[in-house]
């Protein structure tokens, strides 16, 4: 279920469909129970994460999340 959920992440984000994009993107995260998906969809939440975030400080406890992140 996962990996639909990530498919339909990536559809929505070709669709410039943002908010609907992140969700599934969150919900594939969840639902992952492969160890090392989750751990790649936790890595695309991040860089999600930096790429809409402009406050330096939660900027800093992405930088610091993504450093945690085990692949």
């Amino acid at each position: 279920m996962s990996w639909k959920r990530a498919g339909l992440a990536q559809n929505y984000y070709d669709q410039q469909d943002l908010d609907k994009a992140y969700h599934e993107l969150q919900m594939a995260h969840t639902l992952a129970s492969n160890s090392m998906f989750k751990a790649v969809l936790a890595l695309y939440l991040k860089v999600w994460e930096f790429k809409h975030i402009s406050n330096k400080e939660e900027l800093g406890l992405c930088y610091r999340q993504l450093k945690n992140i085990e692949v």
